[in-house]
């Protein structure tokens, strides 16, 4: 069925030369049940087709020099995250992952 779409699991290598799987050109991530504790599942396009960040400006950085025994630096950065696909990001509801 997946085969038909032109979807199916690859097996590529990050830039470190681990091998990642990926479903349709989207990465699967695999992660402990204690971070799915209500049985839902997330999927996520990156990228400029799906979910990507945005700035406003620049970065500013103030160096506010020796405060006390520590150094101390002011960073501001306005980011947000943007969905630019309706389909960018879909939920998966009411999964057992129990054996």
């Amino acid at each position: 069925m997946f085969m038909a779409q032109g979807a199916y699991i690859q097996s590529r290598q990050d830039a470190f030369g681990r091998s990642v799987q990926y479903f349709g050109d989207v990465r699967i991530a695999v992660l402990d049940d204690s971070y799915l504790p209500d049985g839902d599942i997330y999927a996520l396009k990156f990228g400029d087709k799906g979910i990507t960040g945005i700035q406003a400006g620049e970065i500013m950085v103030k160096d506010n020099g020796l405060s006390g025994t520590m150094y101390e630096t002011l960073i501001e950065w306005y980011v947000t995250i943007v969905d630019l696909n309706p389909k960018g990001m879909a939920k998966l509801t009411g999964i057992d992952i129990s054996l």
